[in-house]
């Protein structure tokens, strides 16, 4: 009896040891498995050592960038947007539609997932589609801009992401107005932080009257301003875009803008500054973002100024859908881009190299639909950005 279950122990023995080492075995197997899907969709697009391109010369001498952090681009362009609100004018953003409507150029940029600030700046600046392991950290690696290839870049706005673009940056280059990170409060009204931003700008061009040298960097070439208006993400987190206050928030960003092109015009006397009014992001109609719900990922688009076309006549068949049929611009041709290519579009009207690891494509490089450029040199100018734009998006043609 003893020596049957003495047999019956030592043959059990084995099958204990075979369970704990197929545990194990699966263990390694999960982690080396979670580790490949890190290293594939984790690993950052910065490649470093790339060689920089440029067109060789500007359309314009400056260009204004300001993004409307979380507007979406539909309660921006339609016509009675808010119909829940009695007295809610039919255009809420009568500065910046006359101006798509007259004497710029308009259609969506599409943005990628996630539709976070971080990502979608990143993608109007840098041109490039950050990996979502960046998170919200400021820098987690180095990478290019529009603004460090400028000659100087002034820039007003959230702490959240103005030091995104100066860290990394050529010293002293790209120069950031941020009000404190308490100030972003959503219990409060946050239209005050978009007016805070036109009031640094101010601020800015009147130091420019007592200070040399800041007025030498104002009127070199190849100057970029950026204002960052947080208000309507702030405001849409707090009270949804369906209501008074966003639409309230729209309009102090319409008027801002215009105050804006006044003081640069006022400043300058040269009609040499081009603008692009964007956003980030959208907003969903609960008042989040992050997916890629429509709402999120349509934003805004309208570019005006120097080495901009003016508003075309729309083409057979249209360039507009159900979702733009309600703008009343319909007859106008309306031209959607990719968020990242907008960093293109504005190396190449102020004539610097691109942000080396752009992959975004430069709207008029496509001969089958204008693009966003009038260039003093035509069609010459445009073969010389598709040669350009080929080099930056693919190195190897640039040793061809």
């Amino acid at each position: 009896m003893n020596h049957a279950t003495t047999s019956q122990l030592n043959k059990s023995q084995p099958t204990h040891y075979n369970v704990a080492k197929l545990l194990v075995l699966g263990l390694v197997f999960h982690l080396i498995y979670i580790g490949t899907v890190f290293d594939c969709y984790f690993t950052s697009p910065v490649v470093n050592g790339m060689k920089s391109h440029s067109v060789g010369h500007a359309e314009s001498k400056r260009l204004v960038l300001i993004v409307g952090d979380g507007l979406r681009a539909d309660l921006l362009f339609n016509e009675d947007a808010f119909p829940a609100i009695p007295d809610a004018p039919k255009v809420v953003a009568p500065y910046l539609k006359s101006i798509a409507a007259t004497r710029g150029a308009f259609g969506i940029s599409h943005t990628r997932v996630p539709t976070e600030s971080r990502p979608g700046h990143v993608a109007i600046i840098g041109g490039m589609y950050e990996d979502v392991s960046a998170g919200w950290k400021t820098n987690p690696v180095n990478f290019d801009s529009v603004f460090n290839q400028s000659s100087h870049t002034f820039s007003f706005g959230s702490p959240d992401i103005l030091p995104m673009f100066s860290r990394g940056a050529t010293p002293g280059k790209v120069k950031t107005w941020c009000y404190n990170e308490e100030d972003e409060d959503f219990t409060k009204d946050a239209t005050f932080l978009d007016i805070w931003v036109l009031d640094q700008l101010k601020g800015l061009f009147k130091n420019a009257t007592t200070d040399a040298t800041l007025d030498a960097q104002l009127r070199s070439g190849k100057v970029v301003f950026f204002l960052h208006l947080l208000g309507l993400d702030t405001t849409g987190h707090s009270y949804r875009p369906h209501s008074r206050e966003y639409m309230n928030n729209i309009q102090v960003v319409d008027d801002v803008v215009q105050q804006t092109e006044t003081l640069l015009n006022d400043f300058y006397e040269d009609q040499e500054t081009s603008f692009i009014f964007t956003a980030d992001h959208g907003m969903s109609v609960i008042g989040n973002h992050g997916d890629g719900d429509p709402d999120n990922t349509r934003t805004p688009l309208i570019a005006w100024g120097r080495g901009i076309r003016g508003p075309l006549r729309d083409t057979s068949p249209s360039s507009h859908d159900s979702y733009s049929k309600t703008w009343g611009l319909d007859t106008l041709f309306r031209r959607d881009v990719e968020q990242g290519d907008l960093a293109a579009l504005m190396a190449s009207l102020l004539g610097i190299d691109w942000p080396v690891n752009s992959v975004g494509v430069l709207p008029d490089v496509d001969p089958t639909r204008p693009g966003y450029l009038s260039p003093r040199l035509g069609d010459q100018s445009l073969a010389e950005a598709a040669l350009v734009n080929a080099k930056v998006r693919c190195p190897a043609a640039a040793y061809a």
